[in-house]
């Protein structure tokens, strides 16, 4: 139940994310710097299972996650007792690189550990996706600058969106900040659980996040969305120079 939409190249990676989530769940933590002594990463953090959704580190490697659900409906996983999936970004963020991250997650062994995800780790180069059912990982084809989930119709709320996508990006490769942002943040669907800023019965679109990498630095907008108001909170915004860059090239 999330949507990220991004943009690459020239030097430059502009990533937006909706987090989706069960009204129950505990509002995030607003992001942070987070380091383990190596990598310096920003994320914020959900409370009640102590991972994230999404992280970007002070090389400009930014890994984000979704729900399999339809890996998930087809019976796949669905462990009883499986590991948070938000561990998976803040451990992929702490590689310097996305080909160190792809490396690492092609090595790590998720059977019997977590339930079905979508995982794509960006940079100023590229987006690489990735697909656990339950049984193994797959390589992901992020065909475009844009992947939604959704447990609920799943298939007519994902056309949708993404018709939603393409409407604004009109043969263009990808969409600008503004157009993502309002791909995001504008409901125009008359029922809520298919517009991108979702809202159900059980759930709702809980954060706004953006994330911005270039030569210079990394920056983390984050803004929560206000109970069922669907209107965006105060803005949280944490920066990072760029680490491990060569004398002179910053």
């Amino acid at each position: 139940m999330c949507t990220a939409t991004w943009s690459v190249g020239q030097g430059r990676l502009s990533l937006f994310f909706n987090r989706d989530e069960r009204k129950t769940r505990s509002q995030a933590r607003p992001p942070a710097v987070l380091n383990d002594g190596e990598t310096k990463r920003i994320a914020a953090i959900d409370p009640d299972a102590g991972g994230t959704w999404l992280a970007v580190n002070e090389f400009g490697l930014c890994v984000f996650l979704l729900n399999n659900y339809g890996a998930q409906a087809r019976g796949a996983g669905a462990l009883g007792h499986a590991r948070s999936r938000g561990e998976l970004p803040l451990r992929y963020a702490s590689c310097k690189t996305r080909a160190q991250g792809v490396e690492a997650l092609r090595a790590d062994s998720f059977a019997g550990r977590y339930n079905p995800f979508l995982i794509g780790l960006a940079d100023t180069d590229g987006v690489e996706g990735f697909a656990w059912d339950g049984e193994s990982l797959s390589p992901l084809s992020f065909g475009k600058g844009f992947v939604t989930t959704s447990s609920y119709r799943t298939a007519e709320v994902q056309a949708y969106r993404e018709s939603r996508y393409d409407e604004l990006r009109a043969g263009r490769e990808y969409l600008t900040p503004a157009e993502m942002r309002e791909l995001l943040t504008v409901p125009l669907h008359p029922d809520p659980a298919f517009n991108a800023l979702m809202l159900r019965q059980d759930s709702r679109t809980h954060n706004l996040s953006q994330i911005e990498v270039d030569r210079g630095g990394v920056s983390f907008r984050y803004w929560p969305v206000v109970g069922e108001s669907r209107s965006l909170g105060p803005e949280t915004q944490v920066s990072l120079p760029r680490g491990g860059l060569a004398r002179g090239e910053a």
